[in-house]
């Protein structure tokens, strides 16, 4: 009987080429099937409110699709009322002026009970009196 010796880090290093171009090949067969796997894993992945994994998994209640569309539907609603506001300015300016007028005791009792609700959440409030450029 003949024998052969071969050195085993000759062999580990062939094994491992193989392995490797194997994987290589096996990936990128499977290109657009892993892609889609690991987008679809990555967007319904579960988070906190703030789009972040958590420690704790009773705050891991959304998925970043539904973090990115709460946000989208806030910027959006936040963009049309500034621009409702901006648009219609003067018309809510009148009409509030109106309404602290037909009551300004009501109005001031709804200012110190903003006041004092500021002051059950907050260690400090803030009132700023302007002077109407009208």
């Amino acid at each position: 009987m003949s024998m052969i010796e071969v050195k085993k880090e000759l062999v580990d290093g062939i094994v491992k080429d193989i392995v490797k171009a194997q994987v290589l090949t096996g990936l990128a067969e499977q290109k657009e099937k892993i892609m889609e796997e690991m987008i679809t894993l990555a967007l319904f992945q579960k988070c906190d409110s703030e789009g972040k994994v958590s420690g704790y998994s009773s705050d891991n209640k959304y998925t970043i699709v539904d973090i990115l569309f709460r946000r989208a539907v806030f910027e959006a609603a936040k963009e049309a009322i500034t621009e409702y506001v901006k648009d219609n300015k003067k018309d809510l300016v009148k009409n509030l002026k109106s309404r602290i007028a037909k009551s300004p005791n009501k109005f001031v009792d709804m200012m110190f009970k903003g006041m004092e609700d500021s002051l059950e959440y907050e260690w400090n409030f803030k009132i700023n009196v302007l002077e109407s450029d009208d």
